[in-house]
């Protein structure tokens, strides 16, 4: 790996010696093992992330602010590899010991630690960057999309985009394996009305602003075969809510992530649906709950939700053994509860 010069900030002269702009020659002591060339240069993660986390990363940390950085000032931060990287300057200068600093105020670190830090920075402060998330930054189809049965998208959709400024509907037949990976927010409904595949697999999506429906009602015998056995939504957090009808084939429906279906009246809703959904962590239901004739249904988990702004019903789930509703506090509707395993 060629090492990265910090242009805006030192001019690299070689591994014994680093001229700073607007300061004078740092000498890295003959007592420490120095390589005569880069190439064996000190690492972020295995030299100076060790030594910052333990004596600087108490104060300088993103996830602090105001009094709770005990003086250290805004924006200089060492808790991730592009923040020391972008303060190299300032870690060879105050942690290296430069000047005669006194950081950190407690003292405690070694000459050899000083030491090793400004030979990060002087070859380069090294280091593997954090890799960027599909989802940091937001990339916008502005529009609906709609798959049916022999239509698919352009097979470089998700290197233009990642977030559906509209309704997703996938229909009969409809294959939306192709960008299900990539998509990161659907701006309005979510629909898989006969959508096929194994397995959907929405790795990335994390909200819906509109409606959820999952049905294979009116699907003809050739798409009913191939019917998705398992939808995923790992890291679904907010959708307006959730619907599952008429969907024999659905053996698992996971949304371990989502806390909130927000669309006041409509709530979420299971009927006659083969398999479990696992919503462990959802909290609040802004509309009823309506869990009916569900033969595959064993369980469902309500042990995070305090709130169901509507009624509660849980009848007719032959297999339904296991209902958690511990932490429920308040139900602004009648309950129903009866005719389960």
């Amino acid at each position: 790996m060629r090492p990265i010069t910090l242009v805006s900030l030192l001019v690299i002269v070689g591994c014994d010696q680093v001229s700073w702009l607007g300061a004078k020659p740092i000498q890295v002591e003959p007592s420490v093992p120095t390589p005569d060339s880069c190439e064996d240069a000190p690492q972020f993660a295995t030299v100076a992330e060790p030594i910052l986390v333990q004596w600087c990363v108490g104060c300088h940390t993103s996830q602090f602010e105001g009094s709770d950085r005990s003086g250290a000032p805004t924006g200089i931060d060492f808790d991730t590899y592009q923040g020391a990287f972008a303060n190299a300057a300032a870690i060879d200068r105050v942690a290296g010991g430069l000047d005669g600093s006194t950081m950190p105020p407690a003292g405690g670190i070694t000459d050899e630690e000083r030491a090793l830090l400004r030979e990060w920075v002087s070859c380069g402060a090294q280091g593997e960057p954090e890799p960027v998330g599909l989802c940091d930054t937001q990339k916008w189809y502005f529009g609906s999309v709609l798959l049916v049965e022999g239509e698919s998208l352009p097979d470089n959709w998700c290197d233009q985009y990642n977030s559906i400024g509209g309704g997703l509907f996938v229909r009969d037949g409809g294959d939306v394996s192709g960008i299900a990976d990539c998509i990161c927010e659907v701006d309005g409904q979510f629909m898989l009305q006969g959508a096929v595949g194994d397995e959907l697999n929405f790795a990335e999506l994390q909200t819906i602003t509109g409606a959820i429906e999952i049905t294979a009602l009116h699907t003809d015998e050739t798409v009913a075969a191939q019917l998705p056995q398992d939808i995923r939504l790992p890291k679904l957090t907010r959708a307006g809510s959730l619907t599952v009808v008429d969907h024999p084939a659905l053996k698992s429906l996971y949304a371990p992530a989502l806390s909130e279906l927000f669309k006041p009246g409509v709530g979420l809703v299971v009927q006659r649906a083969a398999g479990d959904i696992d919503i462990h962590d959802l909290r609040t239901i802004a509309g009823p709950v309506d869990v009916q004739d569900n033969p595959g249904l064993t369980s469902i988990e309500f042990d995070q939700v305090f709130l169901v702004d509507g009624s509660f019903t849980l009848v007719g789930n032959d297999s339904l053994s296991w209902v958690d509703t511990r932490a429920v506090d308040a139900v602004n509707g009648a309950i129903n509860v009866s005719d389960n395993a």
